[in-house]
């Protein structure tokens, strides 16, 4: 056994001729906070509304292309730096002063006790979702 080495890399593109990269196939996250998953998740919901679109002929084939760079720049600005602080939270305190210094679990705390800012903080999440193509009242994708 050998032991864990965080993983933190993107791919230079998520699309490449006929070739689509989502999810853990365009970027790795190490496995503290979920960002890969919830990542690759929202990677997913955004290349479906561009396939939709298409499919719909409510947009063309460039529309892959800003899928591939709005994705990447959630990656590189949001995901990556947000996953490497997990990291570090959890290898490089103390985990029992952790809950009185760290900010984000003070944060946490905060959110525990006031319902305004726990609603707040649950709207954080939403960053991480993009829709390159947004679908009109007239597409159904249930079509």
């Amino acid at each position: 056994m050998n032991p864990y080495k965080m993983q933190q890399r993107c791919a230079p593109s998520f699309h490449k001729g006929k070739i689509i990269l989502a999810a853990d196939a365009a970027h790795v996250c190490n496995p503290f906070g979920g960002l890969g998953l919830t990542g690759g998740i929202a990677d997913v919901g955004s290349l479906y509304d561009c396939l939709l679109g298409i499919h719909k002929g409510l947009a063309d084939d460039s529309i892959i292309e800003k899928y591939s760079q709005v994705r990447m720049q959630i990656y590189k600005d949001v995901i990556d730096p947000m996953s490497r602080d997990n990291f570090r939270r959890i290898s490089q305190q103390d985990p029992d002063e952790a809950g009185e210094k760290d900010e984000f679990f003070q944060l946490c705390k905060k959110a525990a006790i006031d319902e305004d800012f726990s609603k707040e903080m649950c709207m954080v999440g939403f960053v991480l979702r993009f829709s390159s193509f947004q679908p009109t009242d007239t597409v159904n994708p249930r079509d």
